[in-house]
């Protein structure tokens, strides 16, 4: 377990969990984006939408409805309504790419420079084995999530990255094990 905030020192793990828990459950609803932007608010019957379906999205409807004790209607229109305001951004596949044939992992933090954003994200989505792209604020413009067969693979992409002129500098990070792969279920906190 990661250490709690220092104004909670002195206190014992399942103290913390308690205050913790219960602080972030006395609020029934609560915004999913920061104030000046399109939010949407959940109550907690959306909460419980989404954290059976991103346990398991491919679950029936029908089976969802028994399970939070909801009209097949209403769970329909509650998950359509949870999509078109974009809290729920696509229906999709989780992949262990190891076991798909991709088994090391490199965290790359890269510098861009002066180059516009949307011709540095085209650049870079054209390269094969980039799985996620972040700006991100502190030493590094972007940070790149790399999936590689093996190290061969990983070098060869490098410098195909390096080859692009907007580079300035990148710094790899291979990921040796990965210790937690936390699941959105785990966050969206429902009232028991």
């Amino acid at each position: 377990m990661l250490e709690p905030p220092a104004l909670f020192k002195g206190m014992t793990e399942s103290g913390y969990n308690v205050l913790r828990n219960q602080l972030v459950l006395s609020r029934p609803e609560f915004p999913l984006k920061c104030s000046g932007s399109d939010t949407m608010t959940l109550n907690q019957t959306d909460r419980r939408i989404l954290r059976n379906l991103v346990r398991d999205a491919r679950q029936p409807i029908a089976q969802l409805a028994r399970t939070l004790g909801l009209s097949e209607s209403a769970v329909r229109r509650r998950i359509d309504n949870l999509a078109k305001s974009g809290v729920i951004q696509r229906f999709t596949v989780d992949i262990n790419y190891e076991k798909a044939g991709n088994p090391i992992t490199v965290l790359m933090g890269v510098n861009v420079g002066r180059m516009p954003g949307p011709d540095v994200a085209k650049a870079l989505e054209g390269l094969d084995n980039i799985v996620e792209i972040y700006t991100v604020t502190g030493e590094f413009d972007l940070i790149l999530k790399i999936v590689c067969q093996d190290i061969r693979c990983f070098e060869e992409l490098i410098e195909k990255i390096r080859d692009l002129d907007f580079i300035e500098k990148t710094r790899s990070f291979v990921v040796l094990n990965k210790i937690r792969d936390r699941h959105y279920d785990d966050i969206i906190q429902v009232s028991k």
